[in-house]
């Protein structure tokens, strides 16, 4: 440096240990190769390691040696500006006051790579237009008491930087009209106190630490992930939200969210994994006062995430093409509009009353319900969903009212009340308490059961017509007995019901069930959040007994896959007569898909075993069959893994499809074929039917 290049080495090695007092040494506490600025003397410093402008109140250091910074810097209310050219190793001592009054730099002005470590919380730095600028990347470690930028007109930042900028201290307080803002991305890994302003980044935002109560906004450009904890948001605009996605993980927590527009809002998707509290807005514009809103993507309450009451224009709303799930825990939802409005809407977990000045729930597709909601209410309608709506897993669903153009699916197992009507749709098996009271119906209607297990009962203060079946465990059924068909008491026997008068006999636990719309695309979500929770862009939507799928539905998932800027792939298990293990797996790529597909397969089943008989009595080969349910082909290549009959040898397989309408085959040329360490042959085809596996080249008898 240049007072060091003058001095002698003799003089430069003593002024290392010491500096002359008054005729004493005192011994000097920093280092020789680190500069000390002392704020409260910069107007009478004389050295030459640093410059020292009393005209434009700037202190600038060129080298790139440690710094330190203490004293009060407030300077008579001129403040001083400091500007580190090159350093980017920075200290600040404890009890330190760093002030400005520039237009146009910060208070303390860093180049790209610094790091500024704080040693206390009575730290201040304020600036006028900002606080902290870095010209590139910035980490901020150690403790500082406050930042913040005061100017009140225009813009200001209390932290900005160039770069990627991480909070990986602790800073008590941040204010400004952008608390933080950075050109790159951000992490905020250690904790931030109290926020007045936004905090936003032009990359992903990751927030692994604390951050307290902020009034203002958190945005990113990219995408926001939040596994830390964030107090609480308020403000007069958005509340958290980014252009990409927004991931609340699993260890994620966001406090109270209570803002004029949207509360969370993306552009790509909202995942919530962990934990939101209650969600506020008040604003007038319909998508800018929203409790969650997603452009694309769709939003996903995982089976671990819980979200408090939602209040707003609409509570959920989503883009065109995109999907509602909530398999986790959301609370009672309240909008001046819709309650919930999406492509599809899909609740396996449990919701509260949603309510909405037009429609409780409105889709432009379907409506599944396999969980537990509160009362769904609306001006118009309780639910409009112009594709149906489908209820599962016993689940009792109350509506105000259905729109014209709702139906429920012939494939509901659930009980739907439209105002004080109830109807059992399907088989349904209640598990919990219910109570018709006074003034409404309940019917079961002919085709329909209602069984009522031990531990659960079924009260009835108001009316039940009977016209299928009611099973009652002992004690089950309470209250006025049922017009139409009396009640059938089961006897339990080790835990599990049977009736006196005899019990249905269940279907094969193989028995292939045709996909739904709904069901598919509540599949793809789950496949979308599991993906995201892995880091993967790859989803996988598993179907287990699946039978057949439309083209239509194959194309709404690879649109809601697409949209979640994911790429989809499809598994079709299909089960052992037992349910325990795999019987047959076939792998795809639905966007290849040119028609619907049947995805059931077996090498148990009639067909397979007709086969195999008939292959065995003209050949001499052992053979095994594998069923397919498709019979057109699949128009793409498939993977196929099939569990491989023993008696086969497997060093020279043959593949063969079958047609037994024209009884006639073909060898299906190149399978690329394995058998795994348990016992699966794996093979690729495009072909469909009856695919014979021979141990060689066949040979007639």
């Amino acid at each position: 440096m240049k007072t060091r290049k003058l001095l002698s080495t003799t003089l430069a090695l003593l002024l290392a240990l010491c500096t002359i007092t008054g005729g004493g040494f005192v011994q000097i506490a920093h280092a020789a190769d680190t500069v000390v600025i002392d704020l409260s003397a910069a107007s009478e410093y004389s050295g030459s390691d640093y410059d020292v402008n009393t005209t434009t109140n700037t202190i600038t250091y060129s080298d790139d040696d440690p710094v330190i910074i203490k004293g009060n810097g407030t300077n008579g209310g001129d403040g001083w500006t400091i500007i580190i050219e090159n350093a980017t190793d920075i200290t600040i001592e404890n009890n330190t006051t760093i002030f400005s009054t520039s237009i146009d730099l910060g208070a303390l002005n860093v180049p790209h790579g610094a790091t500024i470590t704080g040693k206390d919380s009575n730290i201040s730095i304020t600036g006028n237009y900002m606080g902290i600028s870095a010209d590139g990347s910035l980490i901020i470690d150690g403790t500082i008491g406050s930042i913040a930028a005061t100017r009140d007109v225009g813009t200001n930042f209390a932290v900005f930087g160039t770069g990627d900028i991480e909070i990986a201290g602790t800073i008590d307080s941040l204010s400004g009209i952008n608390s933080i803002s950075a050109v790159g991305g951000m992490e905020i890994s250690g904790r931030v106190g109290d926020v007045n302003g936004f905090i936003r980044a032009d990359d992903d935002i990751k927030i692994t630490g604390r951050v307290g109560d902020v009034n203002g906004v958190i945005f990113s450009n990219g995408n926001l992930i939040i596994s830390g904890t964030v107090e609480n948001i308020s403000g007069d605009k958005n509340g958290i939200g980014a252009a990409g996605g927004v991931t609340i993980s699993k260890t994620g927590k966001v406090g109270n969210i209570s803002v004029h527009e949207n509360g969370i809002s993306a552009g790509k998707g909202v995942t919530i994994h962990g934990g939101v509290g209650n969600i506020t807005t008040d604003g007038e514009s319909p998508t800018r006062a929203t409790g969650i809103y997603a452009v694309d993507g769709g939003v996903i309450i995982s089976e671990t995430g819980k979200v408090g009451n939602i209040s707003g224009n609409y509570g959920i709303l989503v883009g065109d093409d995109s999907s509602v799930t909530i398999h986790g825990e959301v609370g009672n939802i309240t909008a001046t509009n819709a309650g919930i409005e999406g492509e599809f809407i899909t609740i396996s977990g449990k919701a509260g009353n949603i309510t909405g000045g037009d429609y409780g729930m409105f889709t432009f597709s379907g409506v599944t319900i396999n969980g537990e909601t509160g009362a769904i209410n609306g001006g118009d309608y309780g639910i409009c969903a112009l594709g149906g709506l489908t209820l599962g897993g016993s689940s009792v669903v109350y509506a105000s009212s259905l729109s014209p153009e709702t139906t429920v699916s012939d494939m509901s197992q659930g009980i739907l009340f439209v105002g004080n009507a109830g109807t059992v749709h399907g088989n349904v098996t209640l598990a919990q308490n219910l109570t018709v009271t006074a003034g409404q119906t309940l019917t079961v209607p002919n085709g329909a059961s209602l069984t009522i297990p031990s531990g659960v009962t079924l009260t009835n203060s108001g009316r039940i017509q009977n016209n299928g079946r009611i099973n009652s465990s002992a004690g089950g059924f309470r209250g006025t007995s049922p017009t139409g068909n009396p009640v059938r008491y089961i006897q339990s026997s080790s835990g599990s019901g049977s009736s006196s008068s005899g019990q249905a006999t269940a279907a094969p636990a193989n028995t292939p069930v045709n996909i739904t719309q709904a069901a598919a695309i509540t599949a793809t979500n789950n496949a979308i959040a599991a993906a995201r929770a892995a880091g993967s862009t790859i989803a996988t939507v598993k179907f287990r007994n699946p039978g057949e799928i439309s083209l239509s539905t194959l194309q709404a998932m690879v649109n809601s896959a697409s949209q979640a800027g994911m790429t989809l792939r499809l598994q079709a298990d299909s089960m052992s007569s037992d349910g325990k293990s795999v019987d047959v797996r076939i792998s795809l790529d639905p966007t290849l898909a040119k028609t619907g597909l049947n995805l059931s397969a077996s090498t148990t089943n009639t067909a397979a075993t007709q086969t195999t008989r008939t292959f065995t009595k003209f050949f001499e080969n052992d053979v095994m069959t594998v069923a397919l349910g498709q019979k057109a082909g699949f128009g793409q290549q498939v993977r196929i893994a099939a569990k491989l009959d023993p008696k086969l040898k497997t060093d020279n397989l043959y593949f063969y499809v079958f047609d037994p309408e024209n009884n006639n085959f073909q060898r299906i040329p190149e399978p690329k074929y394995f058998v795994d360490k348990n016992g699966y042959v794996h093979f690729t085809t495009s072909l469909s039917g009856n695919i014979v596996i021979s141990d060689g080249a066949l040979a007639r008898k």
